[in-house]
């Protein structure tokens, strides 16, 4: 998704499809109750991000590139949440 995420022009809509399809994959799993509603209140389209759809897609893709920069470490290791929203770039 990051990859092409700059060259997305539907961003907003591939990231919601991805959302769901992340929610979706838990679903009959032991894992379901924690990836259901995961993504609900991520509201793409905010006017926060911008008043265009163009102004939106710029501020995600910083987000997206923003993620996966982090250097998380390896998982197993870390004994509290690696992962906090990096609100300086936006």
């Amino acid at each position: 998704m990051r990859k092409r995420a700059a060259s997305d022009e539907n961003l907003t809509e591939s990231l919601q499809r991805v959302f769901l399809n992340i929610e979706r994959s838990a679903q009959g799993a032991v894992s379901e109750d924690d990836f259901k509603g995961l993504f609900e209140d991520v509201n793409v389209n905010s006017n926060r991000l911008g008043s265009t759809v163009r102004q939106r897609n710029e501020k995600l893709v910083k987000l997206l590139d923003g993620i996966g920069d982090m250097q998380l470490g390896d998982f197993c290791i870390n004994t509290i949440d690696a992962l906090v929203t990096p609100t300086s770039i936006l």
